[in-house]
Parts: C-alpha cells; sequence; structure tokens
C-alpha cells in the first residue's frame, strides 16, 4: 500500500509539473480576459462534469470558455484537482466557490460549504453595542444609603433649629424653647410652628434659677 500511494504522488507531481509548463496539455481553459490555462483534458474529466460530459461526446474542441471565473480561483482548483489539496481561506472561499461552479466540480463545491461551516460556526459571538449597562446591586446599594443620610441629617437639622439655647434671668446658658426668655409668654402653634405642650411647674422653676 504504501509503494502504491508513493506511486500515485509521484504521477499527480509529474502531471502537475507538466501542467506549469504546458507539456502534454490538450484542453485549455479561456476566461475571457487574454489568459489561458493549459491543462490535461483526461485529468480534469476526473473531477469535472463540464470536461467529462464533452470527453463522452467525443467534441474535438480543446478550448473552454469559462465567463466570468476567477483566475486566482481557478488556480487553487486546478491544484486541488492535480494535488488533492484546497488551500481555502476565508478570503478566497468566494472566488474557489465561483471557478467550482464555472468548471462544474461538485466535490470542491462541498468541501467549500463544509468550510464555511465551520467557520460559521468558530466565529465569537460580538456583543450588541449601544445597549445601556444596568446599575450593579452595590453601587444602587450605596445610593439608597446616601439618600437616607441625607433624609437624616435634614431631620436632624431641623430638630437642632427648633431647640434654641437661651439665656435665663440668673445668666445661665440653657438650652430650651425660645418661650424662656420673655417671661409669662408662651408660644402659640402659628410661632412655634407645633402645638403646645404642658410643663410641669416645677421643671419651670428649675430653669428660672
Amino acid at each position: 500500500m504504501a509503494a502504491e500511494s508513493s506511486h500515485a504522488r509521484r504521477l499527480l507531481s509529474f502531471l502537475d509539473q507538466q501542467r506549469a509548463v504546458g507539456r502534454f496539455c490538450d484542453a485549455v481553459l479561456n476566461l475571457g480576459d487574454g489568459v489561458l490555462y493549459p491543462a490535461h483534458r483526461n485529468v480534469l474529466a476526473c473531477f469535472s462534469e463540464l470536461l467529462e460530459q464533452s470527453s463522452a461526446s467525443g467534441t474535438p474542441c480543446t478550448e473552454f470558455c469559462l465567463q466570468g471565473c476567477p483566475s486566482d480561483g481557478l488556480e487553487l482548483l486546478l491544484g486541488f484537482i492535480y494535488t488533492g489539496e484546497l488551500k481555502l481561506e476565508p478570503g478566497n472561499l468566494h472566488k474557489v466557490q465561483q471557478a467550482a461552479v464555472s468548471l462544474c466540480v461538485p466535490e470542491a463545491l462541498v468541501l467549500c460549504q463544509q468550510f464555511q461551516g465551520s467557520s460559521v460556526d468558530r466565529a465569537p459571538s460580538k456583543q450588541k453595542r449601544g445597549r445601556p449597562r444596568k446599575c450593579p446591586p452595590d453601587l444602587v446599594k450605596v445610593e439608597n444609603s446616601s439618600t437616607a443620610a441625607g433624609d437624616e441629617s435634614s431631620f436632624d437639622s431641623t430638630a437642632s433649629s427648633s431647640a434654641l439655647i437661651t439665656t435665663t434671668r440668673s445668666g445661665r446658658v440653657v438650652k430650651g424653647p425660645k418661650w424662656l426668655v420673655t417671661a409669662g409668654v408662651r408660644p402659640t402653634p402659628e410661632s412655634a410652628g407645633f402645638l403646645p405642650v404642658e410643663v410641669a411647674p416645677r421643671c419651670v422653676a428649675e430653669c428660672q434659677i
């Protein structure tokens, strides 16, 4: 088996070298742009349905016009026919497919489809741009805590403003309602901002000492 495989590789290598120099070539592929590709008709007929049908009909014409076939794609396709290796890349995939359709090589088309499917499976998924980011839970908690702290500070400032520092008749500085500095005057709900509370006489006497 090793000898047969080596013999087959040598045969294909010799035929490919002959194609490169146009030796013993009995078929010409014309792309319509003035560039001609010589090849062996029997080798092409092994893979190309176009060449196989023309050989079966016995047409003596050896020139085949392939309008719209890309030259670089045809080069890779001929390399596949003569060596069995099809060097596919994302950049040349479409051109090789066009050449395979022009020359009617179904095996090359199958390889192109397999390569295209494997490329799609390996492609990384891209994250959509422009999507607004959600605030992390920790950040939301911090914002809520700062709001609560602000409410507490405003409440403390309001409460502290209601307790004013006053001076008694004896010159003692105490904290108490503003009405203590005016003897015999009780705050009204409109002036104090809250309902009056009945104060025990003993507490008032202590403040007036």
